[in-house]
């Protein structure tokens, strides 16, 4: 069992400054819309779901999905997600989960899958989630934008 949020590029939220860019791809089979993350700048976007009454959280996993122009260098990803209930501030911080650097694929356009099991602070039943996933240019060494398939967020 379990809930799972599955975070779109089409479904985010951006900022003012330093968002992702929201593109559109037209390959042979397949067009779809990716998020297009700088490779020097912290980009970010942003969703938001709510956690159903009844639901208990044991544990919180983020899957990042990603395509890459190119074949060499490693993808890093940061995952800030908060909880709030009735009466509580909106816009106040979270706790930001590191995606660990993975090497992208040796093959230009293939899928990367990168997880994380999130900090389960502050996040329970009856609560609006905010999740917001930047690229870590910090720890990401690939030379080019990142394309962010999307993300899901599995609760159990």
């Amino acid at each position: 069992g379990g809930l799972n949020f599955v975070l779109r590029p089409e479904s985010a939220t951006f900022g003012t400054t330093n968002f992702a860019a929201l593109t559109k791809n037209s390959g042979l089979f397949w067009h779809d819309y990716t998020l297009d993350y700088d490779q020097t700048t912290e980009e970010s976007a942003f969703w938001y779901a709510g956690v159903p009454t009844g639901i208990t959280v044991s544990s919180v996993l983020a899957e990042v999905y990603s395509r890459h122009s190119v074949t060499s260098g490693t993808a890093a990803w940061n995952v800030l997600m908060a909880g709030r209930q009735s009466g509580m501030v909106w816009d106040a911080g979270g706790v930001t989960n590191l995606v660990a650097a993975a090497t992208v694929p040796g093959t230009a356009g293939q899928v990367l899958r990168q997880g994380v099991v999130l900090s389960t602070t502050g996040i329970a039943a009856a609560e609006a989630l905010q999740i917001r996933v930047s690229r870590d240019v910090a720890a990401d060494t690939a030379a080019a934008d990142a394309k962010l398939i999307g993300t899901i967020i599995r609760i159990t």
